[in-house]
């Protein structure tokens, strides 16, 4: 590794545990692996050294840029606060970060705009490629193929090759066992992705259709900002029964003919081509339910899914606590397409 690369390491460490001491110590502080046990897939002995490992293994790699030495560097912000010890049918205990991807994928987007503001200038698409990286690299490990894994980053090659990367640098930086068949077919997914790259092309962009609908997902603020600026939007409290709060739709329709009220009035939002819609929509059951009603109103109309990323104010701290997980195609084919933008105080850059 040469001299410069070693000095963004240091620099982007230091400031690390300078705007964030009470994460570095945590990430410190949890452990990888339970007192006394041994794991085929880990056997550092905290989230920090792990984190650090995955870093090194980015900037081993003579082919990587900031931005794959920055994705290793938050792909794990999550688990120290997901962390809990668990006990095997065998009675084994070991630790486990279920979730841990999610969890942190606001806190990796707060650090990334912080980080571009004072030491590597990043652009939104990149941070939001960051984010979906960071929310969905536990996925890409249960993906059988890299035609899979070209579905699931939504056809998008630059979002392949980030996310290959990372997994390709989580692998490296893990004390694992060669001889498990994971750490094999772990190998083959990266290899058949390397070479799915070396044949696709990046998808020529096209104009959107003129009559469209967006469901705007993510931070409320930021979403009602993103509407504002596009003109028609319709909020989701708007679909509720009166006086209720901007939260997110009902897994059960508990108050009477509540589908048939929100089918009514999204009929009624016919007074532009495009419509955006915003609100929470942070799980896969709130888009699936909310896109069943928008078939419903407009059955021809194409919809696109808008997630949208901010940096959490003060006192929208609770949101990092929610499961922000970034939609990836695979899960989510019913949209016409989706986007990831990341938006910084009153102006979307």
């Amino acid at each position: 590794m040469n001299s410069e690369r070693y000095l963004f390491r240091r620099k982007l460490i230091e400031f690390l545990c300078a705007s964030r001491p009470e994460l570095t110590e945590r990430l410190k502080d949890t452990p990888q692996l339970y007192q006394g046990q041994k794991s085929p897939y880990h056997m550092e002995d905290s989230v920090w050294t792990h984190t650090m490992m995955v870093l090194q293994a980015a900037l081993d790699d003579p082919d990587s840029t900031p931005l794959d030495h920055l994705c290793a560097l938050v792909h794990d912000f999550g688990k120290p606060y997901t962390a809990a010890v668990r006990e095997r049918k065998d009675g084994r205990k070991y630790v486990s970060f279920h979730g841990h991807g999610t969890r942190g994928t606001q806190d990796a987007v707060d650090f990334l705009m912080d980080c571009s503001a004072s030491l590597q200038p990043t652009a939104p698409e990149d941070i939001a490629g960051i984010a979906f990286c960071v929310s969905n690299h536990i996925d890409f490990y249960g993906l059988k193929s890299a035609e899979d894994a070209f579905v699931f980053c939504n056809r998008k090659p630059d979002l392949l090759r980030r996310l290959t990367n990372l997994f390709e640098y989580d692998v490296d930086g893990s004390i694992m066992d060669c001889a498990i068949p994971n750490y094999a077919s772990n190998r083959e997914l990266i290899a058949g992705c390397r070479n799915l790259l070396n044949t696709v092309r990046e998808p020529e962009k096209t104009p959107l259709p003129e009559r469209r609908i967006h469901l705007v997902c993510g931070l409320p603020s930021e979403g009602k900002r993103l509407t504002g600026r596009n003109g028609a939007g319709l909020c989701l409290a708007d679909l509720l029964p009166s006086g209720a709060s901007e939260e997110p739709m009902p897994e059960k329709e508990d108050s009477p003919g509540l589908r048939e009220r929100a089918v009514e009035a999204l009929k009624k939002k016919t007074d532009s081509p495009v419509l955006w819609l915003h609100g929470f929509f942070l799980t896969r059951h709130e888009r699936k339910h909310m896109l069943s009603l928008l078939r419903e109103a407009f059955p021809d109309v194409p919809v696109f899914c808008d997630y949208v990323l901010g940096r959490t104010a003060e006192n929208q701290a609770w949101m990092a606590g929610l499961s922000q997980h970034l939609p990836a195609a695979l899960y989510e084919t019913g949209f016409s397409g989706i986007r990831i933008r990341v938006c910084q105080a009153q102006t979307e850059r």
